[in-house]
């Protein structure tokens, strides 16, 4: 039976399966055998703590997943913003030298994608 999600997944396996090792690899450098002379109590309480750090991380992602998903339901709603009810995403363009230009929802949307918004050389490009 083919599953083209999973199947395209699977085969990515491989480069999963190597940045686990290079993980490994850095951290046999950092501290050589000691992991593995550790305490397993200690080693239980490493992934208890590692495991916080994925909930908080998962947390910012969803938040910022919310955002960007309230971003896109203005942009792509047929309520478009008048005058008598202005758009959340209406903001200044920022023209500090040397600053990102973030230009309403456009800059707000790179921003949180992580890609580069415009700016301006902060010689003013002369």
């Amino acid at each position: 039976m083919k599953t083209p999600l999973s199947d395209a997944a699977i085969e990515k396996f491989p480069q999963f399966a190597a940045a686990v090792r290079a993980r490994l690899e850095a951290g046999r450098l950092a501290y050589k055998d000691s992991s593995f002379e550790r305490p397993l109590v200690q080693l239980i309480e490493e992934l208890r703590q590692e495991a916080l750090d994925l909930c908080g991380w998962s947390f910012i992602v969803w938040a910022r997943m919310e955002r960007l998903e309230r971003l896109v339901m203005e942009v792509t709603s047929p309520h478009r913003p008048t005058e008598d009810a202005p758009a959340v995403h209406s903001a200044p363009v920022s023209t500090e030298r040397g600053q990102p230009i973030r230009m309403g929802w456009p800059g707000e949307i790179q921003a949180e994608i992580g890609e580069a918004p415009l700016s301006l050389p902060p010689d003013g490009g002369a």
